[in-house]
């Protein structure tokens, strides 16, 4: 009986012994991933050095920029500024300028010490995260150069939902300009250089078979996408900042009235040699090109030419982002000689 006692007493002595470990190493566990068991107002969030970084805010012909399957203008950008600037894509398939200011709270860096706030709460509440809303650092880096690239789902015409009136359009684009240069904005960045990019054109003959394969309701016309795309040109004279009209150079291009054509002479050897990774041709095609590719830019005579650079009358492809690449390119560096990465 003694002995049975002994035992006992032993068991429960051991399990106890075991609880405490067990609390002792789970408390070591949760402070060493989460940090100190304090209050989140006591928390120091840490500050990691970054590179400087290129904002690409636009919908999904900037989404898709980062595909190299297509040469994507992005991934071109990101070659190019490699250990100089990291770029950052913030395309969003289906996003219209109104939405795109729904979000900015989570696309634009904030310049105040207050914590993210909006969706990275939801978020972070969702992942079980204990400190919700101190998801990245008080103060964040500001980018060196913001792309504002958005009219291609804005100008779909009512009752469309990407639809954004052209008055709204107007006030959106001043908008999003305004949340990086007034002082009461809090992502406010004077330093910040901006860059607007026109939407491309619509290739409306491919869109209207697309839309019928897909079962979609047509519901864009390249007339249309031009008043678009002259707004964005509008705003950024009347806020005296440069623009990228990708909508002429390309129309240009198909119909042999090219203002962009000799760019690439202009570029620095680091921009050539990237350029020359990709099949890029901007002049017009020799005789020795296929018999169908019979428009002044290439492209088939039934697409008007517009297949050479919309995969399907809307999204860029490889030439198209080629295109756009150079276009951008040349304007950062006649803008801002500081950010030439060579």
């Amino acid at each position: 009986m003694g002995q049975l006692k002994q035992r006992t007493g032993a068991r429960i002595t051991a399990y106890i012994a075991a609880v405490v470990l067990f609390a002792v190493n789970s408390a070591y566990l949760y402070t060493r991933i989460y940090g100190s068991l304090s209050a989140p107002e006591s928390r120091v969030e840490p500050v990691y050095p970054m590179y400087d970084t290129l904002l690409a805010f636009g919908d999904s012909i900037t989404e898709y920029g980062s595909k190299s399957s297509t040469n994507g203008f992005i991934s071109q950008l990101s070659e190019l500024y490699s250990r100089r600037m990291d770029i950052l894509n913030r395309g969003f398939a289906g996003f219209n300028t109104s939405r795109a200011l729904e979000l900015a709270d989570q696309v634009l860096p904030k310049t105040s010490a207050s914590p993210r706030s909006g969706a990275s709460d939801s978020q972070s509440a969702s992942m079980g995260w204990p400190y919700r809303g101190y998801t990245f650092p008080g103060v964040a880096k500001t980018p060196e150069l913001c792309f504002i690239f958005f009219g291609a789902n804005d100008a779909c015409y009512a009752p469309c939902e990407h639809h954004v009136p052209l008055a709204t359009f107007y006030k959106n684009l001043r908008t999003l300009v305004s949340l990086l240069r007034s002082p009461d904005s809090e992502h406010y960045s004077p330093n910040t250089r901006i860059l607007f990019i026109t939407p491309p054109p619509v290739g409306d003959r491919m869109w209207e078979d697309h839309t019928r394969h897909t079962g979609w309701v047509p519901d864009r016309r390249n007339n249309v996408t031009k008043v678009y795309a002259d707004a964005v040109i509008d705003v950024a004279k009347e806020l005296g900042l440069p623009y990228v009209d990708l909508w002429t150079a390309i129309e240009d291009l198909i119909h042999g009235t090219s203002s962009v054509a000799h760019k690439d002479a202009e570029l620095p050897p680091k921009v050539k040699n990237v350029a020359e990774g990709v099949p890029k041709k901007l002049l017009v095609q020799s005789d020795a090109e296929s018999s169908d590719k019979a428009t002044v830019g290439g492209g088939s005579n039934v697409y008007g030419g517009y297949d050479e650079y919309l995969i399907e009358g809307l999204h860029l492809t490889a030439r198209g982002n080629d295109v756009l690449f150079e276009l951008v390119v040349s304007e950062i560096l006649r803008n801002w000689p500081e950010l030439d990465p060579s």
